[in-house]
């Protein structure tokens, strides 16, 4: 009986557990008419230039801006916007479990934080050398999962869930998940 009794409270944990909770404040200074300006997205870092994980991140993020309104273009000049996006994975914490959910189970389990980070900046202004920022937002996610592919979409999801957002209010977002790799 007891055996069965463990089975069923893992089996319960298990469908508790696919969502994920993400937190992010935007700072931005955009209106409703900017939403449907031009854009191009880039790399945020150097290690994402020329990355095919990065051309497929890519292509679901431009479809979300795209959803919000913008224009998505391919080269710099045609953009009123440049959108850097970076994203990552740390390599985890040893977190101990309360209760082991099966007898002779793990009694740690490793929690690893994700980040997404958005910047929407003026193109004309860029190319002269001034940053001008006209959104940002840093999401950061904590979770059993430490391939942030397997979540990208669900961080993208809480990332749009209310675009642009109140500029300086911290947001705290839960997103329905597949259970494969979550929290």
């Amino acid at each position: 009986m007891r055996p069965l009794f463990v089975l069923l409270i893992a089996f319960a944990l298990s469908a508790c557990a696919s969502y994920i909770e993400a937190s992010y404040t935007p700072q931005h200074s955009l209106t409703a008419a900017d939403l449907e300006k031009s854009l191009v997205v880039l790399p945020g870092t150097e290690d994402l230039k020329g990355s095919s994980q990065f051309t497929g991140v890519k292509a679901k993020l431009e479809n979300r801006l795209r959803a919000e309104g913008f224009t998505i273009v391919d080269g710099l000049s045609a953009a009123d916007y440049v959108a850097f996006f970076t994203y990552g994975v740390d390599s985890g914490v040893e977190k101990k479990l309360p209760v082991s959910t099966t007898p002779g189970g793990p009694e740690t389990e490793t929690i690893y934080t994700r980040l997404v980070i958005l910047v929407l900046v003026d193109r004309p202004a860029f190319e002269k050398g001034d940053i001008r920022k006209v959104y940002e937002a840093e999401l950061t996610s904590r979770g059993r999962c430490g391939d942030v592919t397997q979540v990208m979409s669900g961080l993208l999801d809480a990332l749009f869930k209310h675009f642009p957002g109140e500029s300086g209010r911290p947001i705290r977002v839960v997103i329905p998940q597949d259970p494969k790799c979550v929290i």
